[in-house]
């Protein structure tokens, strides 16, 4: 994937990503699933339906996947 280089740990069904993204990365369903990120270093700007929320280094972010009724 563009922009996308990652090393990933899997136990189970869990998995963590320790991941670096470079501008031409683009993902456009990735918040379909709960994610949880922690940016060691850097910024990150992420469109969560039109609003975008940017991080910084030491910022942490929660998406939380809704359940459908």
């Amino acid at each position: 994937m563009p922009g996308l280089r990652y090393k990933c740990l899997r136990h189970g069904a869990k998995q963590i990503r320790l991941a670096e993204f470079t501008e031409e990365f683009v993902e456009e369903a990735w918040c379909t699933r709960g994610h949880r990120c922690c940016v060691l270093e850097g910024r990150i700007s992420v469109d969560f339906e039109g609003e975008v929320v940017s991080y910084s280094s030491g910022g942490c972010c929660v998406h939380r996947r809704e359940k459908k009724a």
